[in-house]
């Protein structure tokens, strides 16, 4: 088991402003990485309305459960290696086999039994290091969509990481941009029935 504190900040921007921003940094030949997202939650959607997330993340050689929660600044990541055994059918009562997972389930009074397979969201992504922390640049696709978000990795506040990339965006000329929905969120509130 793996715990990280995530403090980032997160906007959604324009497919022409995202390749601005790619050729800003020069990093139009890197090619990008694919994670694939599977998402969980109750049929009522507990945790989506305690700002949680829980989603498997393929990650080619093995798969990453990974559980996220509000702290005062940024989230909480609890990180589980699952086999690909335990992912097969993406039936939560293989996956969710983890004491410390289920221990943080049933602290919101979550039963794991109650957990459902409700989302895939496939992310396309380049990274580099940009002044003190990490910029994430996403091209995510899911349910006929396809998105464009700017994620900046830092240690200190999501104010500060905002304050950043809104000088970056400022810099780069990109005056349209709106904060993020969890990945999670966007992919589950925009399925269709």
């Amino acid at each position: 088991m793996a715990i990280n504190h995530e403090i980032e900040g997160k906007f959604t921007v324009s497919s022409i402003d995202f390749q601005k921003l790619i050729r800003h940094f020069n990093i139009e030949r890197v090619k990008a990485g694919v994670q694939t997202n599977y998402y969980f939650d109750t049929i009522n959607h507990s945790l989506l309305h305690h700002h949680w997330a829980m989603r498997v993340r393929n990650y080619g050689d093995h798969f990453e459960l990974t559980i996220k929660s509000p702290l005062e600044e940024g989230l909480q990541e609890i990180n589980e290696i699952i086999t690909s055994e335990e992912f097969s059918n993406r039936n939560t009562k293989h996956i969710i086999t983890k004491d410390s997972i289920k221990e943080k389930l049933r602290s919101i009074d979550v039963i794991p039994s109650d957990i459902n397979f409700v989302a895939t969201l496939t992310t396309y992504r380049r990274s580099l290091k940009y002044l003190d922390g990490e910029l994430f640049f996403d091209e995510s696709h899911y349910n006929g969509i396809i998105d464009y978000e700017i994620e900046y990795e830092v240690n200190d506040t999501i104010e500060s990481a905002n304050a950043k990339l809104i000088a970056l965006f400022k810099e780069v000329g990109i005056a349209n941009y709106s904060k993020s929905d969890s990945k999670m969120r966007r992919a589950i509130l925009t399925k269709k029935a």
